[in-house]
């Protein structure tokens, strides 16, 4: 919090795609999401004489523990006749293993094979049988086998809810006359491959039970190239292919990062309009070499890979439309990358992934809850804190005026909730470790304190270190903020402010963190993990005076961006200049932060206004920082300027991006709603002088009939034109939006 930024470092990937929208099909599945395992391998496992333990020690069938940590679906494996030892999942097999999967209550997925042995992009052989046969011969030949295959399952009372028609066939499948290539523009070998589909989706729909409809999907690997996945299923399009769903596969080693994936599959969801699965994905929880040129995102250990699937599913959940339908890992009795210790057979954290989506609950207040990938999503909050002010030099009577300022000044109409206590109400810790508050500033203790602001329909925050000693003992010499920080203390001090205290909020900085030389990755995952299995709903924030990298993004609700925000427009510039191109890091409830506001501290009418409007444009959570108890009437038309909030939280959840930048004038856009089909425009003056600026809709890819509002005259100005001429002040704004 008290550092000037040192270092700042991301990955370069492709932007968030945003496109016309497409409408969601409805969901007819018994569960919301899937929490799937591709399971081939456990029967033949446990037919050989493995055992398996739960993390408990107990002895269970491998398909028992998966299923009573919150697993759902299951993807069974058939081969054509397998020829390796190794592959022993042919049609009794497959038989079996559905039965085995729907004892145990799973909806599952089969996964349909061509090949004699295992088919994948680099290899769909012809299987030996049908290696003579003509084009019309092999087409037929793919027809009689999927009927076979669900004719026989279908007898034995276990078909299933998903057929895969292939795995991996971004390349095609029964080479060379099934092989396609990207690129050429003969597409002999697409109407080859097609006509193969084709022939096995006619195959499963003649089987279905009456009642019982069976999708099809198409599963090709590589599920962050936007690409490759536009370019196969366009051609699925052009030639007329009728799939259900899209399943991706995506490694880390080989298909791109976390942010790639979600560029993919926004693309996917609002280009093609099918649900989509990630049935395929994978980590190791010790060292591999598969990472020998690139980082890995996460560590390769068991708590890495936990994170890792952690983090594939928040992407999916966050497609657009509710598409994003699930993820299945693939093998999880696999070595080194699979659900169970290599020794003992013990599961892994990993098992656990999915219990805080798929069990109640419960609040800090007794209810259960269950997570819902749409409902969830949170805005940026909106509140004031402490720190900006008064530092360490706040009091219980002072917050309890904040919060009584909050509901008077007309910021609680405006949307402003959060009352948030930073540094300097600590008092130290007893001989037991337990925190408690400097009783001289706080008389009636932080119980008493949170219950005056829900009281008032507020909610409330609080402060601490991921080190010892927070920033207040290192920079504002508060002798009580040593050994206080929340190293060594997690499950105590999670339990005392959320479970005692019923925090809302917390803020977690990096001063005593960094004295220690910890590892910022492995501290804040620790904490936020012990603050999320409290409740959810709790908002955490990274304090760390940076984007603190790729593995932060799906963990916490915000994250800073800079080093302490400071009440002159220079210090507003550079922070917005380093937000410019952190857009593809915010999604839907996770936000870059760009500091407290300094409305109202001292800057010019016009440097408050584009202070104001840029991080409403950009998503940043919106904290005051000022006095709320003395503030002048134009400080608060500013901070209650609901045309401008309303950007800020809008169901887009889109941060803006930088247009163009010219001659001292920015130019940023921001799509407005979950469409994204108005946009929002602001006109920034970074120079000195009023500038005169002429605005062409033709560059901001807007009809010149389309009508604009000016939000912060309150005005609608017409129709745009070909081009619109705005004055703006020194250091000021225009900040405009599209009316349909």
């Amino acid at each position: 919090m008290k550092r000037i930024q040192t270092k700042f470092w991301f990955f370069c990937i492709l932007l968030f795609l945003f496109h016309p929208d497409i409408k969601a099909q409805s969901v007819p599945y018994k569960n919301d999401y899937a929490f799937g395992l591709d399971v081939s391998f456990v029967k033949q496992k446990e037919d050989s004489g493995e055992k398996y333990y739960d993390v408990d020690a107990s002895q269970k069938s491998a398909l028992q523990i998966f299923r009573d940590h919150g697993f759902n679906w299951a993807r069974i494996m058939i081969c054509n006749e397998p020829v390796s030892d190794r592959l022993t999942q042919a049609l009794a097999y497959a038989i079996q293993a559905a039965k085995d999967v729907r004892k145990y209550d799973y909806h599952f997925v089969l996964d349909m094979m061509f090949s004699n042995g295992w088919a994948n992009p680099m290899k769909q052989p012809v299987p030996v049988l049908w290696a003579n046969m003509s084009h019309q011969q092999r087409t037929k030949a793919v027809y009689e086998y999927i009927y076979h295959v669900l004719s026989a399952l279908k007898k034995e009372g276990v078909f299933p809810e998903i057929v895969q028609i292939g795995n991996e066939i971004s390349n095609g499948f029964l080479w060379p006359a099934g092989r396609v290539y990207f690129g050429n523009d003969d597409d002999s070998e697409w109407e080859q491959f097609t006509d193969y589909l084709k022939a096995g989706i006619d195959a499963v729909h003649n089987v279905e039970a009456p009642g019982h409809k069976v999708k099809v999907m198409l599963h090709v690997d590589h599920g962050g190239d936007v690409e490759l996945s536009q370019t196969f299923f366009d051609k699925m399009k052009e030639f007329k292919v009728d799939y259900d769903v899209i399943g991706y596969s995506f490694y880390p080693w080989s298909h791109g990062t976390l942010l790639d994936l979600r560029d993919n599959l926004s693309m996917t969801a609002l280009r093609y309009g099918k649900e989509i699965f990630v049935i395929e994905t994978g980590y190791y929880w010790r060292q591999s070499d598969y990472f020998k040129n690139i980082a890995p995102p996460f560590l390769e250990t068991p708590d890495g890979q936990r994170d890792w699937f952690e983090a594939v599913n928040e992407v999916v959940m966050e497609t657009p439309n509710g598409l994003g339908r699930g993820v299945f890992w693939w093998e999880p009795m696999f070595s080194g990358r699979g659900f169970f210790d290599d020794e003992s057979n013990v599961a892994k954290p990993i098992v656990k992934a999915f219990e805080k989506y798929s069990f109640p609950m419960k609040r800090a207040d007794g209810q259960s809850r269950i997570y819902k990938s749409e409902s969830n999503k949170k805005t940026p909050i909106m509140g004031w804190s402490s720190w900006n002010n008064f530092r360490v030099n706040i009091d219980e009577q002072m917050i309890k005026e904040q919060a009584d300022a909050m509901i008077a000044s007309g910021l609680y109409d405006a949307g402003y909730r959060f009352i948030n206590i930073d540094d300097g109400y600590f008092g130290g810790r007893d001989s037991t470790g337990k925190l408690f508050v400097d009783r001289s500033k706080f008389p009636s203790g932080m119980e008493s304190l949170v219950e005056y602001i829900h009281g008032k329909g507020l909610k409330a925050g609080i402060y601490t270190d991921a080190g010892q000693n927070t920033c207040g003992s290192i920079w504002d010499n508060d002798k009580n903020g040593i050994g206080v920080g929340i190293y060594g203390h997690l499950a105590d001090d999670c339990n005392l402010f959320f479970r005692e205290w019923r925090f809302d909020f917390l803020k977690v900085d990096w001063c005593g963190g960094e004295k220690m030389g910890l590892d910022e990755e492995t501290e804040y995952t620790q904490i936020i993990d012990g603050v999320k299995a409290i409740d959810d709903d709790i908002v955490f924030n990274i304090c760390r005076w940076q984007f603190p990298g790729e593995w932060a993004i799906m963990k916490a609700d915000s994250w800073r961006i800079s080093g302490d925000i400071q009440a002159k427009f220079s210090s507003i510039l550079s922070i917005i200049d380093l937000n410019a191109d952190l857009a593809k890091y915010a999604s839907p409830g996770h936000y870059n932060d760009m500091d407290m506001l300094q409305v109202g501290r001292g800057m010019s009418y016009d440097e408050d206004k584009t202070h104001f409007s840029m991080w409403c444009m950009l998503n940043s959570p919106l904290l005051a920082g000022n006095d709320l108890r003395s503030m002048s009437e134009q400080t608060i038309e500013i901070l209650t300027n609901k045309e401008i909030i309303a950007l800020n939280q809008d169901s887009g959840f889109k941060q803006a991006t930088r247009l163009f930048s010219e001659d001292q004038v920015d130019v940023w856009v921001k799509p407005l709603g979950k469409e994204g089909r108005s946009k929002a425009i602001a006109i920034m003056n970074r120079g000195e002088g009023e500038v005169d600026f002429k605005l062409d809709a033709a560059r901001l890819e807007i009809d010149k009939n389309t009508t604009i509002r000016d939000l912060w005259k309150h005005e609608d100005l017409g129709t745009i034109g070909e081009e619109r001429d705005f004055k703006i002040p020194a250091h000021g704004i225009v900040v405009l939006k599209e009316k349909l």
